[in-house]
């Protein structure tokens, strides 16, 4: 559980974008470690019903501005979901949760396997056989 920890706080420090929820420090404190995230307001995206077109539209761009951020820093959520993300009252949409993430280097392998939510797990995180067993992390993202 601490090395998981050290581990979202790790991600969470270098990044630096209006989509992604912003870690603002960490303290170990008598050996647990507490950790400084930004306030967001108004909780998740889980079970929000949002029926307007045009609302919805800005928060899928601002869910992929994010995640553009992220990819681009060779960052990988893996379990994209409506819970890991958080709304404030100016409807600004943050991705958090970085428990499963991997930051990769040349290869995928560290995201071939089966953490995250299965219900919102991309088909060919399942079924390995879909393109010929070679999986794309960031396309899992979407």
């Amino acid at each position: 559980m601490r090395h998981q920890m050290c581990w979202k706080i790790e991600i969470l420090r270098g990044v630096d974008n209006p989509n992604v929820v912003k870690c603002h420090d960490m303290y170990d404190h008598n050996g647990e470690i507490q950790v400084l995230l930004e306030y967001i307001d108004k909780g998740s995206l889980e079970n929000i019903h949002i029926p307007y077109e045009p609302s919805l539209s800005d928060l899928t761009r601002q869910i992929l501005s994010g995640l553009h951020y992220l990819h681009k820093r060779k960052i990988v959520h893996r379990d994209i979901k409506p819970s890991n993300f958080l709304i404030n009252s100016r409807r600004t949409i943050k991705i958090a949760d970085f428990g499963v993430s991997r930051i990769l280097d040349q290869t995928m392998d560290a995201c071939n396997s089966s953490v995250g939510t299965i219900a919102y797990m991309s088909p060919e995180r399942i079924n390995t056989d879909l393109n010929h067993g070679k999986y794309d992390g960031y396309a899992g993202d979407i």
